[in-house]
């Protein structure tokens, strides 16, 4: 289907076309024409690139971005600071304002507007690792910790579970 034919049956993101960018700039101010977009930092400038999502009230739901880490540097992506929701990142229930790739070659970010907030969609392991989308490597400081229900965090001798709001669970670890 083309784009033109989904967007006229209201599929949500229908007009954006995916395509790749590698603008020769630090920073880069994402507008609604930049749906589909894939911005590498490979031709920045400096040892990174920021990544600005534009003001919500300018696009519609399904509206996509991503950023992608080449040439040795870093990327991060950041809501517009007037009018620009937040990053929700999956599993963990956090909001944020940014999201920074995780330092290394091809690591990438791919964020969809949900009509009030841009979602995670996906993301390179290392970079969901680096944001807290993986399970933590750490202890809670007690059973009452704050915490969101299916929140992981894990040590040497324990797996630790959240199992409702503020209620921490553990089991032992053991070797076969």
């Amino acid at each position: 289907m083309t784009p033109v034919s989904a967007a006229a049956i209201g599929l949500s993101g229908g007009t954006c076309l995916a395509k790749w960018s590698f603008p020769s700039v630090s920073s880069y101010a994402a507008g609604q024409t930049d749906c589909g977009l894939t911005i590498s930092n490979y031709n920045s400038p400096s040892a990174s690139l920021t990544v600005t999502l534009p003001s919500i009230d300018r696009i519609n739901p399904g509206w996509t971005l991503a950023i992608a880490n080449d040439n040795g540097k870093t990327a991060a992506l950041q809501v517009n600071a007037t009018n620009g929701g937040h990053i929700l990142y999956p599993g963990s229930g956090a909001a944020a304002g940014s999201v920074q790739l995780a330092a290394g070659n091809y690591e990438l970010a791919l964020v969809q507007f949900d009509g009030s907030n841009f979602r995670i969609v996906t993301t390179s392991p290392a970079s969901a690792s680096a944001n807290g989308m993986f399970p933590a490597a750490s202890t809670p400081s007690s059973s009452s910790a704050q915490c969101q229900t299916g929140q992981l965090q894990f040590d040497s001798n324990y797996l630790y579970a959240c199992t409702a709001p503020n209620t921490w669970k553990r089991t032992a670890w053991s070797t076969f």
